[in-house]
């Protein structure tokens, strides 16, 4: 690839919490593709930050090459599955907290 590589973001989860990356989408010849920026809750994808043009690296790592927009699939899961996923976690520690159980 003749792109220089960028700065990568910090991509770190403890116990499925945090940032990672998920997906492959618009892969181009030179063998670089769309990845997703995301914060996951146990490792669930909350909500997606932005997409990298990435490609593969040894042992599982990346070069970043371009910050992209999200695509329009992305957003609406942030504008409609994470108030969903964020209600469920909300529900759930409120039920397991209730003095009934």
């Amino acid at each position: 690839m003749t792109n220089n590589p960028i700065k990568p973001p910090i991509l770190r989860t403890i116990n499925g919490i945090g940032l990672r990356m998920l997906g492959a989408r618009d892969t181009k010849e030179d063998g670089t593709y769309l990845s997703n920026l995301c914060f996951t809750f146990f490792f669930v994808p909350v909500f997606f930050i932005c997409s990298y043009r990435v490609e593969n690296a040894v042992e599982g790592e990346w070069y970043f090459y371009s910050k992209e927009p999200l695509g329009k699939k992305f957003k609406y899961y942030n504008y409609f599955a994470t108030p969903l996923v964020i209600a469920f976690w909300v529900g759930l520690i409120w039920y397991v907290n209730s003095p009934k159980h």
